[in-house]
């Protein structure tokens, strides 16, 4: 093997171990990113039932007895229209934003407009949310778009004493903002198989050219042995005794065997 042709084949059999290792923390890479975003937003829309539950606790704080009457929305004795201190009491116990609808107008909420005002008096977008929650009477747990902006949410009808659904609550958190944590932490899952991806690459490189050193031997020494014993010349000598494996010493077993069968021969 000539020491051009035993580097080409060196060269391949490196560049396809790292190219194999790279794909496979690519891979790795990949599943752990997709399946960390989808656990993690099943985590924050479930979370948001806890949020629900802690939004309905300070809203019965002012009434059970929840009613339409002058044109407003009333806990009890309170009017939820135009009020902050339920939507603000919820945001500052568990963060996010908060939003309290006499029907499909929201009347007191923390959700900004592109301006910075508080978005009182828009309205619920018509959709999936409206039919289940205002028409059905259900809750909805999911993504939403609120004002162009996506959101993880929770919604819950708000019902008279007769059961007739009059507003609705909501509590979410702006994907956005949810996921510019889950990014920082994949951005650091991402360093960490970076630093291990290079450490077995370096660990590959080092091993399949020890692992492919006995092959070669002495490329240019052993191209001349052979040369001499194909033309017949038997008392090559093979005075590296240090090289015991690879085709160095099937060589010198060759040689020495020959030498037995010409000796055998020519005393017969």
């Amino acid at each position: 093997m000539s020491l051009t042709r035993k580097k080409s084949f060196l060269f391949k059999i490196i560049s396809l171990n790292l190219v194999t290792i790279i794909l496979v923390a690519g891979l790795v890479s990949l599943v752990v990113f997709f399946a960390l975003r989808q656990q993690m937003t099943s985590f924050a829309i479930a979370n948001q039932e806890l949020n629900m539950r802690v939004a309905w606790s300070v809203i019965k704080q002012k009434g059970t007895d929840f009613r339409l009457a002058e044109g407003k929305l009333f806990f009890g004795d309170y009017a939820a229209n135009d009020s902050f201190d339920i939507v603000d009491t919820i945001k500052n116990l568990v963060g996010g934003t908060a939003t309290i609808f006499m029907g499909d107008t929201r009347i007191s909420t923390n959700v900004l407009k592109a301006d910075g005002s508080r978005a009182v008096g828009t309205k619920l977008a018509p959709g999936p949310i409206t039919g289940i929650v205002l028409d059905k009477g259900q809750s909805y747990r999911g993504e939403a778009n609120i004002l162009d902006q996506v959101y993880l949410t929770a919604y819950d009808p708000i019902k008279d004493s007769n059961g007739k659904v009059i507003g609705i609550i909501y509590v979410g958190i702006k994907k956005s903002d949810f996921f510019s944590i889950i990014d920082r932490m994949l951005s650091n899952i991402l360093e960490i198989i970076l630093v291990i991806t290079l450490l077995l690459v370096s660990i590959s490189y080092l091993t399949i050219r020890r692992l492919m050193r006995p092959i070669g031997g002495e490329p240019a020494e052993m191209a001349a042995l052979a040369q001499q014993i194909a033309g017949g010349d038997l008392t090559v000598r093979f005075t590296d005794t240090g090289k015991e494996t690879g085709i160095y010493a099937a060589m010198r077993e060759m040689a020495g065997q020959l030498k037995d069968m010409v000796s055998k021969v020519t005393q017969a």
